[in-house]
């Protein structure tokens, strides 16, 4: 990553195949010549290694953009469904931070249909409160 800060590795060389060689296998791994690390276990660092700063800075606007969605919504009265999609949302970006969570469907898929929820919703709210008089 050093080498390539602002775009990153990539996704082709996985990041522990970028360990240099000679490094003791000191974690009781399968093979004594695998890498000692198995990646980074947060989906933001994996983010950052693999896309570079200009990734994570726009997987950050994307972020932002469903915070966004829910301050639009949060303007209103706030239903239950609302706040379950927030949740969901939050949820799954607190999980990354200590897991893969961005790599597995089975782990974002709910963080990412209620994220698009979100914003739908959120674009709606701010459609009706412009409409307002």
């Amino acid at each position: 990553w050093k080498k390539h800060p602002l775009l990153g590795i990539g996704f082709v060389p996985e990041v522990p195949d970028l360990m240099p060689p000679g490094i003791e296998n000191s974690g009781g791994f399968e093979w004594e010549n695998s890498p000692p690390v198995s990646g980074p276990h947060c989906s933001y660092l994996s983010i950052l290694t693999r896309m570079g700063i200009i990734g994570l800075i726009l997987f950050s606007l994307i972020v932002a953009q469903g915070l966004s969605a829910f301050r639009n919504i949060y303007r209103g009265p706030v239903g239950l469904s609302e706040l379950l999609m927030f949740f969901l949302f939050a949820n799954g970006l607190l999980y990354a931070l200590f897991n893969v969570g961005f790599e597995s469907p089975h782990n974002c898929m709910l963080m990412w249909l209620a994220y698009g929820l979100l914003i739908y919703h959120g674009r709606q709210k701010a459609h009706e409160g412009s409409l307002r008089p």
